[in-house]
C-alpha cells in the first residue's frame, strides 16, 4: 500500500471519533442505495455515500449493527461520523446485514464478507471513484466486532475463482479497520449454562447453548477477533 494511503487510513479513527454531537442527526447527501446480494428471497443492501470533499480514492465499509441486528433506521443516526469522513474525501458504504435472530452469526459474517467483495468488484468496474485495494472497514458495538472479524479472519484471498457470480471471485480483505467499543472475545462472556453468542451454525435464536466450559473453549476462540491478531495484519 502506498505510504500516503497508509497515513490516510491511520487517521480513520480520528475522523470518525472527532464529531460534534449536533452533527449526528444531519442528513447525508449524495446517497445511492444498492443491492449487494440476495438470500432466501431477501435483498441485502448497502447505501453508498459519495465524498463531499475531493475524493481520495479510499472506500470505507461501515457496518451498521447493534446486538447483531441491522437496520436502515440506524444510518441517519450515525450520519455525523460519516459526514466527517465524506468531507475528508472518503467514500462510505453503509452495510445493512441480515439480523439475528432470523439469521445466525455465521450468516451475518458472510453478509459482510459479501459486501466487501461487492464494493471491491464494483470499484474494479469503475462504478465509484475508489481504488479496489484501498478499502477500510469500521463499526461500533456489534458492528465493530464484525469489522474486526473481517479484518482478522478473511476466509481466503479469493473465495472461488470459478464462481458463476463475479463478485464471489473477489477478496474480502481490507487494508485497515477501526472499531469502537466492540466485543472482542466471546470465551468468557457469560457464566456456564448461559446462552452464548458464539455459534457458527444456524439456530432458532441465532446462538446455541454452550452447556460446558469445554464447549465454550471450543466455540469462543473461533469467532473472537482478539484470538486472530497477528503481526501480519495491516
Amino acid at each position: 500500500m502506498p505510504d500516503n494511503c497508509t497515513r490516510r487510513l491511520s487517521r480513520l479513527g480520528a475522523h470518525v471519533s472527532a464529531v460534534p454531537v449536533a452533527a449526528v442527526l444531519q442528513p447525508l447527501p449524495h446517497r445511492e442505495e444498492v443491492i449487494y446480494g440476495r438470500k432466501f428471497g431477501v435483498a441485502l443492501t448497502l447505501v453508498c455515500f459519495k465524498p463531499t470533499g475531493a475524493p481520495n480514492g479510499i472506500g470505507i465499509i461501515a457496518v451498521v449493527s447493534g446486538g447483531w441486528k441491522s437496520s436502515h433506521d440506524h444510518i441517519h443516526r450515525r450520519g455525523g461520523p460519516w459526514a466527517r469522513l465524506l468531507s475528508a474525501g472518503y467514500s462510505v458504504f453503509a452495510v445493512v446485514h441480515g439480523s439475528a435472530p432470523k439469521f445466525s452469526y455465521s450468516e451475518i459474517v458472510q453478509d459482510v464478507h459479501r459486501a466487501v467483495r461487492f464494493v471491491r468488484y464494483s470499484a474494479k468496474q469503475r462504478r465509484w471513484d475508489i481504488e479496489p485495494e484501498r478499502l477500510g472497514i469500521v463499526g461500533s458495538s456489534a458492528g465493530g466486532s464484525l469489522a474486526l472479524t473481517i479484518a482478522t479472519q478473511t476466509l481466503a484471498p479469493v473465495l472461488d475463482p470459478e464462481a458463476a457470480d463475479p463478485v464471489d471471485r473477489e477478496s474480502s480483505e481490507v487494508q485497515c479497520a477501526a472499531a469502537f467499543f466492540p466485543p472482542t472475545s466471546f470465551i468468557d462472556l457469560h457464566t456456564e449454562g448461559d446462552r452464548l453468542k458464539i455459534t457458527l451454525e444456524p439456530a432458532p435464536n441465532a446462538w446455541p447453548l454452550a452447556k460446558t466450559q469445554e464447549e465454550r473453549a471450543s466455540l469462543g476462540p473461533r469467532i473472537s477477533p482478539v484470538e486472530h491478531m497477528t503481526s501480519a495484519l495491516p
